[in-house]
């Protein structure tokens, strides 16, 4: 328009500029039609995860015990993370046992050699039963700790964590998937295809991850560190005996002492310095 010669607020009138702002202006209205014309059908793919989500959270706060359903959970979260490591598929020359320790490990909180296993010859699901063996002697030995109520009770909460905090975080997910597909539309592709594609892969990883950390959180938590902490917070709220005793002690062998009222220096009165003079020639 420089070029032109147009100056600014100069009215532009050109049948080309008119029919460029016209399309554009019909391509930003199409795309906003388009999105909310399949809005009742993304809602619908949302509804049906959450149907699935508030069926698993109501199964949850139905019962009080979840033992069994974490056991199941932990069996198959355990299965597929062996599979990674060690399978049947694989030959045993390209195992990887020390990478799978190191995750039992730092993960889980199990401390468990596999050599002695593979070197007796064991088959890949009598190793894989080594490890859950493992795991269920060590979440007995915590709820013989703490009881088998508060077991229980934590289970609970910690499923029900797991699978809030995961949720919210896939629903935020989904509304920026939501306004980016139909983007898609300029590449000849269904937005409500892809969306439907995309969401399925991503509510699957969910419930994985969901299962993962509800079994990393129980398995690597340390009981007897708890139980210590609550107990040193518990002491350190409540005094003890002795100290309550030996603070009264000290209230009674030191009493408060009121100060003493000073006596008024006359004027005329010899000055307490002891130079002999009037107080109202030397320190007057």
């Amino acid at each position: 328009m420089k070029k032109l010669g147009m100056k600014e607020g100069e009215a532009l009138e050109h049948s080309w500029l008119n029919r460029t702002i016209e399309n554009a202006q019909r391509k930003v209205e199409g795309m906003h039609y388009d999105a909310r014309k399949h809005l009742l059908e993304y809602d619908d793919v949302a509804n049906d995860q959450r149907k699935v989500i508030y069926q698993l959270r109501d199964e949850l706060m139905g019962t009080e015990d979840v033992k069994n359903r974490y056991n199941s959970i932990r069996e198959k979260v355990i299965g597929e993370l062996f599979e990674e490591y060690i399978s049947p598929q694989m030959l045993e020359e390209d195992w990887d046992k020390g990478g799978l320790e190191s995750v039992l490990k730092a993960e889980y909180g199990l401390y468990i050699s596999l050599q002695k296993s593979i070197d007796d010859r064991r088959d890949v699901d009598e190793i894989l039963g080594v490890v859950l063996q493992g795991l269920i002697d060590s979440h007995d030995a915590k709820e013989a700790v703490v009881g088998a109520e508060t077991m229980r009770t934590f289970e609970k909460a910690v499923m029900l964590r797991a699978l809030d905090h995961h949720w919210k975080e896939h629903l935020a997910v989904m509304d920026h998937l939501r306004q980016s597909v139909n983007l898609r539309g300029y590449a000849q592709k269904n937005p409500v295809q892809e969306f439907k594609r995309e969401s399925f892969t991503m509510f699957t990883s969910l419930l994985g991850t969901i299962n993962t950390e509800m079994v990393k959180a129980l398995c690597s938590v340390s009981v007897d560190q708890k139980r210590e902490s609550a107990e040193s917070g518990i002491n350190e709220r409540q005094p003890t005996k002795t100290s309550a005793k030996q603070a009264q002690n000290i209230t009674k062998s030191e009493p408060a002492q009121l100060p003493k009222k000073a006596k008024k220096i006359g004027r005329n009165d010899l000055c307490p310095c002891g130079s002999g003079k009037k107080y109202k020639h030397c320190h007057g």
